[in-house]
């Protein structure tokens, strides 16, 4: 299994399980991803969603061996991109548990998340400008949303690497800690969840969410980014 799925009352913990590739996503990964997220969301009694990995590195992205081949063109229909969204607006909470290398998708996984805690090893980086693509899964966005266009153009168009302290610093990251003791942090944020109504938690989340949400003018930014690149009758690819 590339992704496992554990259900404890009313905790689901979800684990990225392709050590091997650092956690790279294929679309088999993604497929579970998807399955375990729509597992979690037919169960009612469920409050919180951990999301952490099997290895020392979170996630790092599109497996680039899957994606060398993929159309520009695949943008309006991105897998990782509508996975991610689904769980930005998952009604339950969800708590990203980073280790190592958060990359690519995998940042872009993790901002899709309600809190981000990080091990004092955590790395964040979106490269892919460099390479001639761009952060296609719902980052660029979220990352607006975290810390305004000046710094999410600097982490974007720059390449911008943010270790784990620097990222707290900036307010993508709720708590840092060793990485010894990066489950105690997660144990401790879902006791303080635990103890609230499930019903107050959705409605703040959603209300929240809603409140910043940029969705519809980020979507109508890319399709006309694109639509302007297929006129142009260009090839290029997207990673994410």
């Amino acid at each position: 299994m590339l992704v496992k799925l554990k259900i404890n009352e009313s905790i689901a913990y979800i684990t990225l399980n392709r050590p091997d590739r650092l956690n790279a996503y294929n679309s088999e990964m993604l497929d579970e991803l998807e399955s375990a997220i729509k597992t979690i969301l037919a169960n009612q009694a469920l409050k919180a969603v951990v999301i952490g990995s099997s290895s020392d590195s979170f996630c790092t992205g599109a497996d680039l061996k899957e994606i060398a081949h993929r159309s520009y063109r695949d943008i309006i229909n991105l897998k990782s991109r509508r996975i991610f969204e689904e769980l930005y607006h998952a009604p339950i909470i969800s708590i990203a548990a980073v280790k190592g290398y958060a990359i690519a998708g995998g940042f872009e996984l993790a901002l899709a998340c309600d809190f981000i805690l990080a091990a004092d090893n955590a790395r964040f980086w979106l490269p892919e400008v460099d390479i001639g693509l761009i952060p296609a899964a719902g980052g660029i966005e979220r990352l607006v949303q975290r810390v305004g266009q000046n710094l999410t153009k600097e982490i974007v168009i720059c390449g911008r690497r943010l270790d784990a302290s620097e990222a707290q610093r900036l307010g993508l990251v709720t708590k840092t800690a060793a990485a010894a003791q990066l489950d105690d942090e997660v144990t401790a944020l879902l006791k303080i969840i635990m103890a609230k109504p499930a019903w107050a938690l959705q409605i703040a989340k959603i209300s929240i969410n809603e409140a910043t949400s940029t969705q519809k003018s980020a979507l109508n930014l890319f399709g006309q980014a694109f639509l302007h690149e297929l006129r142009a009758n260009k090839t290029n690819t997207i990673v994410d």
